[in-house]
């Protein structure tokens, strides 16, 4: 089991397919085509198991909250980098 909480992850969706992305850009679950599909990456349930990530190469702080933009489905996760 992973050892970080489920609220730091987001759901992304595009109605067929789900990923959980966590808020430093890791993608920990995902199944596609469908939801019913079987899991891709599997993070999630263990730490050694498949993930995902795009990061920067420089250091970066997650330091702002994902918002939801407004009017849409969209999730915002701001990063700082120095």
């Amino acid at each position: 089991m992973s050892a970080r909480p489920i609220g730091d992850h987001a759901l992304l969706s595009d109605c067929g397919s789900v990923a959980l992305v966590t808020s430093d850009g890791s993608v920990d679950w995902l199944c596609l085509p469908r939801f019913d599909s079987p899991a891709i990456f599997t993070r999630l349930l263990d730490e050694s198991a498949g993930h995902w990530s795009t990061r920067s190469w420089h250091p970066c702080g997650t330091d702002s909250p994902r918002t939801g933009a407004p009017t849409s489905c969209s999730c915002r996760a701001p990063w700082t980098c120095g």
